[in-house]
């Protein structure tokens, strides 16, 4: 694994500080960095740190304005908010709340705990949470070290649970109790773990021999002093999550993201949301799902506010009192708000701003009721193709969702005909997807399947784009990539006008047969 330095000419311009001053406050140990040879280099998250520090003030008279570093590692936004924003209550699941800078302790001292377990960086750690606030920190501590997230349901099936254990070999697991009850009864698997962390432990697993069981609660409280290992041993091209998804084979594939794929996704939601602190986010889709994934990281690298809710029934209780701004839900859980819960959801105020729904092939109308039950909100679907999020779409002039909103600027995607020639306007081709928005690959290729796919790209299975979702004759599979082509075109030449949300002040001037657009 490769540790990103900066060196000091770098770092001393994005400060906006003279490069003597840099060296000095090196010296003084103001700015943790190392020497190398006759110069000094330094790690991002160092400089990250002392960016934010109290004790550091540009005069402006006398220098230029310090230029924000972008971050490259998932750990940078989390240490960022705990650095901007110290006490405020950020995070909320139940009747527990938490600053980041809380969150952010919290991971620390997890991810010493998983070190010095002997965890090293590419090691998989499987993670089987509800929604909580052990589930976000878990995932933090583990990139800390420099290890891989693979997150999955507590409750996910007991051969789909030992597929995924025996594909990945996980070195650590994070689980709930029954879940780890479920594990400690089966075994097998688990040859290469040394440590299971139980949520609410109340005594050992019998059955895991020459595994160490730790309550993640201890690990997560402990407040003796950290060792020297240091949590910056990661780079942005490393893997930092590893998703399951059925696969061609009748196996679950694991899909590999890296640090900077979801840091893409998360800033193209921050930016096309327009995201600030003043957001708050309910949550009560599985917070391993990529959608709510990228959601949370959206709003941590805001410093926005996150509820978490652990169904459906939980969040419409949570939304008259907590008033988020928005709300995500799985296709399912969109149809039960409509269906169970309609009563409700018209006493709510215009402080939700947003639906964003995630991705299923719309049927005619599908969403109708939902736009005529929260008329002052933006219904985003977004639009996930597995490898890589392509757009989020809206409701279209015809009422179907098919408007579009934006798509991120990290991917590329290009038609390509026979002999590999990219496809004329109005041609059919295969779709092939290029950009750090993509997915490094799938867990077990090999490196040179790997280069590979980072040169050429990936080329989407047709079947993956639905006919109805662009409101035309079902047509046949090899248009199904102009379309797709056609749809992201459009919606790239918009990506410099912000789409419009309606706030309460609308209200009166939506009426039912009105349709929100993306213009």
């Amino acid at each position: 694994m490769n540790i990103e330095l900066c060196c000091a000419g770098e770092v001393a311009d994005a400060l906006g500080i003279k490069l003597d001053t840099l060296y000095r406050y090196a010296r003084r140990g103001r700015i943790r960095g190392m020497k190398v040879g006759k110069g000094w280099r330094f790690l991002q998250a160092d400089v990250q740190e002392f960016l934010h520090a109290h004790e550091y003030r540009v005069k402006p008279a006398q220098y230029s304005q310090p230029r924000p570093i972008k971050p490259s590692l998932l750990p940078d936004i989390l240490r960022r908010a705990a650095l901007e924003w110290k006490e405020e209550k950020a995070i909320a699941c139940g009747g527990a709340s938490a600053s980041y800078e809380d969150l952010n302790q919290a991971s620390d001292r997890l991810a010493d705990s998983l070190l010095s377990h002997g965890v090293v960086p590419g090691d998989r750690v499987l993670i089987l949470l509800c929604n909580s606030l052990e589930f976000i920190a878990g995932c933090f501590a583990v990139w800390k070290a420099g290890a891989i997230v693979v997150a999955e349901s507590p409750s996910i099936r007991d051969e789909n649970l030992c597929h995924i254990v025996r594909d990945c070999a996980p070195q650590a697991l994070m689980a709930e109790r029954e879940a780890a009850e479920r594990l400690n009864a089966r075994r097998h698997g688990l040859e290469n773990t040394r440590v299971v962390y139980v949520k609410d432990k109340k005594s050992g697993l019998s059955g895991l021999d020459g595994v160490r069981v730790a309550s993640l609660e201890a690990a997560l409280t402990n407040k003796s002093s950290l060792s020297l290992l240091r949590f910056n041993s990661a780079s942005p091209d490393d893997v930092a999550t590893i998703t399951y998804r059925g696969g061609s084979s009748g196996c679950a594939e694991g899909v590999m993201n890296t640090h900077e794929n979801w840091l893409a996704g998360a800033a193209f939601t921050g930016e096309c949301h327009g995201l600030t602190q003043q957001d708050t986010l309910l949550l009560p889709v599985p917070l391993h799902s990529s959608l709510a994934m990228r959601q949370w990281l959206a709003y941590v690298m805001a410093g926005a506010r996150i509820i978490l809710a652990g169904n459906l029934e939980q969040a419409v209780k949570m939304m008259k009192n907590r008033g988020p701004s928005a709300l995500a839900l799985s296709p399912d859980g969109a149809k039960r708000l409509v269906q169970e819960f309609a009563t409700l959801a018209q006493k709510w105020d215009g402080s939700l701003r947003r639906v964003e729904i995630d991705f299923t092939p719309p049927e005619e109308g599908e969403w109708e009721p939902l736009r005529r039950l929260l008329p002052w909100a933006a219904i985003d679907l977004n639009c996930n193709l597995t490898e890589a999020q392509a757009a989020f779409l809206r409701i279209g002039a015809d009422g179907l969702m098919n408007g579009n909103c934006r798509m991120p600027p990290t991917l590329t995607l290009r038609l390509v005909g026979e002999a590999g020639r990219e496809a004329k306007r109005g041609g059919t081709g295969r779709i092939l997807l290029t950009g750090p928005g993509m997915m490094k690959g799938f867990w077990g290729q090999t490196e040179h399947q790997l280069r590979m796919l980072e040169m050429d790209g990936h080329f989407l299975p047709a079947g993956k784009v639905p006919s109805r979702l662009y409101a035309r004759p079902s047509p046949p599979k090899a248009h199904y990539g102009r379309m797709l082509r056609e749809t992201l075109q459009a919606a790239a030449l918009a990506m410099s006008r912000k789409p419009r949300l309606a706030g309460p002040e609308d209200r009166e001037q939506i009426s039912k047969n009105e349709l929100l657009t993306a213009n």
